[in-house]
């Protein structure tokens, strides 16, 4: 659940999920954690909220891209900036 509300984001639900599950670095099979997901779509509020509690953006997926490799790659520069 926390992975998709990053993708497809709505503040109010995630910020509601997190209150109640509170774990910010999960993984899926590839590594993905939820700010990977946030970063690899563009939503830089999101990936913002997600840094302002503490997640490391220089953990990496299976394949050992980092956020910042996802932002370059899809060109997302203001999520580049956070």
């Amino acid at each position: 659940p926390i992975h998709a509300a990053c993708i497809n984001p709505n503040a109010k639900y995630l910020k509601q999920l997190l209150n109640s599950v509170p774990e910010y670095n999960i993984q899926d099979r590839a590594g993905f954690k939820p700010v990977h997901y946030a970063i690899k779509n563009g939503h830089s509020p999101v990936a913002a909220y997600l840094l302002r509690l503490g997640v490391n953006p220089d953990s990496s997926d299976t394949s050992g891209n980092t956020t910042v490799h996802y932002a370059a790659a899809y060109g997302w520069i203001h999520c580049l900036r956070l």
